[in-house]
């Protein structure tokens, strides 16, 4: 019956592989932007480990007055803006809005 061939389907691991994929791409060139795509990898691994997110930059809003600044972080190293651009405000005081943050793949 139908319910006997799911619980055999649910039971059995399935493993795929698909051969001769192209583009094959380089290992020095898998990015995160490829997440989600099926890739043909070519190389070979020496050391396996996590690809390492380095801080690039982001955007800052003033806790005074509110503006926005997009702010870049120099070799990853976090900072804050020195000052507000506002005309009217020297407030230098402001919050990561780490949703606009952009960051750069590192090994």
């Amino acid at each position: 019956t139908d319910m006997e061939i799911f619980k055999y389907a649910d039971a059995t691991k399935y493993v795929v592989r698909f051969l001769h994929v192209e583009p094959n791409i380089e290992m020095m060139n898998v990015k995160t932007s490829l997440l989600g795509k099926l890739v043909s990898i070519k190389g070979h691994v020496i050391k396996a480990r996590a690809k390492r997110l380095r801080l690039s930059s982001g955007e800052f809003a003033c806790r005074k007055c509110g503006a926005e600044i997009v702010h870049a972080f120099v070799m990853g190293r976090y900072s804050t803006p020195t000052s507000c651009p506002s005309d009217n405000c020297t407030s230098r005081s402001f919050c990561f809005e780490s949703a606009s943050a952009k960051y750069l793949n590192m090994q």
